[in-house]
């Protein structure tokens, strides 16, 4: 399923339609460009039901992006957390065998 942000608007009778993708993708990766996304398909909109309807779509899109990138960073985080507990784990590991086998050293 093609997204606003990697084919556009176009104009078509007052009416917001979709085109094919050019290639690549040209999300907004910043607040500026996000703004100039939504004023640029609001004046692309040749009535008010037009314009909300590109904006709508536009906002999906950066609902989407949002959602994309928090997922990304979960994804990160949960890996370099996960790292750190196996390596402390490990530590722990290694410091209950040294402390047994002092144990056992005393008691002989």
């Amino acid at each position: 399923m093609s997204t606003i942000l990697d084919r556009g608007l176009a104009d078509n009778g007052g009416t917001a339609s979709r085109e094919d993708p050019p290639s690549g993708s040209n999300i907004p990766t910043s607040g500026a460009e996000w703004v100039e996304l939504l004023v640029s398909e609001v004046f692309k909109a040749s009535n008010i039901e037009d314009a909300k309807d590109r904006v709508s779509h536009a906002l999906e899109e950066l609902e989407k992006s949002i959602c994309v990138n928090v997922t990304s960073e979960a994804a990160q985080s949960f890996q370099r957390d996960n790292i750190m507990l196996k390596q402390q784990l490990e530590a722990l590991v290694q410091e209950n065998s040294i402390l047994k086998r002092a144990v056992s050293i005393q008691h002989e």
